[in-house]
Formats: C-alpha cells, sequence, structure tokens
C-alpha cells in the first residue's frame, strides 16, 4: 500500500510521499490508536489481518472504521518499507508467510537434516513446508485430505520431499517407515482439527514437538494422554513480530522464500467474491486482489 500526504502529516515525516510500505502489527496497532485517540477517526485497512474473520469483528467491536480501504493510518514504529526488488503482490502474502516463519523457524527449533512432517497444505502449510526446506529439514513431508489434492501436489514443488493423503495411506505406516518407526521430532499442525491433532500425536517422535499453529474450527474432542505416554511437547504459535516482518522481507528478496509460485490467482477488486469462492473450494492457493486494477 502506499502512504500518501495524510500519513507523513501525522508524523512519518521521514518518509517520501509515496513510499510502499507494509502494516506490520495488523489489529493490535489498530486498537492502541483507538485507545490513544479516542475521538479520532481512524481508517483500517482489513487486509493487514489477512481475511482473518475473527480479528475482523474484533476491529468492528473497537469502533474502527473501514474495510480494504485506499490508505492507512497508522503509526510508524509498525510499519515496514519493502525492498525494491520486491513486488506488491509478493509483499501482500508476507504476513501469512510470518505466521509461519514464526511456528517453523522461531518455535519449533528444527535441526538441519531431521524430519518434519506438516499436516495441512492451506497457505500458511504451504509457507511452512517453505520454512523448513529454509531450516535444513529432511524430509519433510505433507500431509493433508482428498480435498487438498492439487496443494499437495504444489507442495512437492516449493520443497516437500513426500505427501501423504490422509484418507488413502495410514500416515502412521508411512511415518514409520520414513522414520525407522522412530516418529518425526518435530510436526507442525496448521490444520488444527482433531483428526489433525490426533495424528499429530501418533506420529511425534519421543520427546518431539507438536507444533499447533491451525485455530479449530470447534473444540478438540480427543484426550491429550498420548502425549505424556511420549513425553511430548504441545507448543502453541500465534501470529509474529515485527522483527519477523522484517527478516521474510529479508528471505523474499534474496529469492530464498518464493513468493510468485504461491500466487496462483489475481483478481481485479469487482471480482472479489469470485476470489474468495476460488479460495474457498481450494483452487487458489493464495489469491491477490488488486484494487486499482
Amino acid at each position: 500500500m502506499k502512504i500518501a500526504d495524510a500519513s507523513v502529516a501525522e508524523g512519518a515525516d521521514i518518509l517520501e510521499v509515496g513510499t510502499p510500505l507494509l502494516l506490520g502489527e495488523g489489529i493490535h496497532a489498530i486498537l492502541a490508536l483507538r485507545k490513544k485517540y479516542p475521538d479520532v477517526p481512524i481508517v483500517a485497512d482489513v487486509k493487514i489481518m489477512d481475511a482473518g474473520y475473527a480479528e475482523t469483528i474484533m476491529c468492528a467491536n473497537a469502533g474502527t472504521d473501514g474495510c480494504f480501504t485506499k490508505y492507512v493510518k497508522c503509526p510508524e514504529r509498525v510499519l515496514h518499507q519493502i525492498p525494491e526488488n520486491v513486488s506488491f503482490d509478493e509483499a501482500a502474502l508476507s504476513e501469512p508467510a510470518c505466521v509461519a516463519y514464526n511456528a517453523v523457524l522461531v518455535n519449533s527449533h528444527i535441526n538441519p537434516g531431521e524430519p518434519v512432517a506438516i499436516i495441512g497444505p492451506g497457505p500458511i502449510g504451504l509457507f511452512a513446508v517453505q520454512m523448513a526446506r529454509i531450516a535444513g529439514a529432511y524430509p519433510i513431508i505433507l500431509m493433508g485430505t482428498t480435498a487438498d489434492s492439487d496443494r499437495l501436489n504444489f507442495g512437492k514443488s516449493i520443497g516437500a520431499d513426500s505427501i501423504v493423503n490422509v484418507i488413502e495411506e495410514d500416515p502412521v505406516t508411512i511415518i514409520n517407515k520414513l522414520t525407522d518407526h522412530m516418529g518425526v521430532p518435530r510436526v507442525i499442525d496448521a490444520a488444527g482439527n482433531t483428526p489433525a491433532v490426533k495424528t499429530s500425536m501418533d506420529i511425534v517422535k519421543r520427546g518431539g514437538q507438536i507444533t499447533k499453529i491451525a485455530w479449530g474450527a470447534k473444540p478438540l474432542e480427543l484426550s491429550l494422554d498420548p502425549i505424556i505416554q511420549k513425553a511430548a511437547f504441545l507448543k502453541g504459535s500465534f501470529s509474529h513480530t515485527w522483527t519477523t516482518g522484517e527478516a521474510v522481507l529479508q528471505l523474499i528478496k534474496s529469492g530464498k522464500l518464493d513468493m510468485k509460485q504461491m500466487i496462483s490467482h489475481t483478481y481485479k477488486l469487482d471480482d472479489w467474491l469470485k476470489a474468495f469462492e476460488t479460495i474457498d473450494k481450494k483452487i487458489a492457493v493464495k489469491a491477490v486482489i488488486h484494487p486499482n486494477a
């Protein structure tokens, strides 16, 4: 997005008008502004929530105005400058990439040459594949259902060494074969539902870690006792930090993080409904809407 004269007048005086920027702290920055300036209108762009319904509702409850707006009023401290060789489309995907970076590289402590299993080939799961590749994990096993077939196959093109359709194959049997019955030391749950968590506990190595990124649509219906039996760790990973955002932009700049392949569809703003339907039907990997197209 571009911050115009109004934003510069608000205090970003060290920036040139029109400098490309990203808003990094999402709903937290908006809530902080609302608290500090209760009587000042604040225009928020819901893109900063990356289509996060729960956070959008939080934003509405906070009395913040604006959705998918052209300009965003925000403090300079939460902004990132987009590197010259990084496109706006690529930068627009940096937020979900940051979520995967935080889960895989910060919270999972992956050792090069060790296997990692990633459950759920959605956008964040696919970014997790790339982060595991950057960390040097091997093999990287990506798991999903029959409905995820296209995304599973896509996962192989960006770093997954093996893909598993858990509807057609037994993931435990496959993991036992790949790890000599030891299990994987790190499991990334990017699906969030009961079957995903159960599979995570079944395949994690004794003393290993399950990192849960994904939210569940409803409470889990299982026992966590296998975690006790394996003396394993279950760690939640939420969102990311400003520092994470800077690191991800550098990974995009260097070419180590492939954003171009992740953008499977682009749409004009008038076709926003088609974009959302394409994502909902799992046809797209990630879709970008161009508001000025």
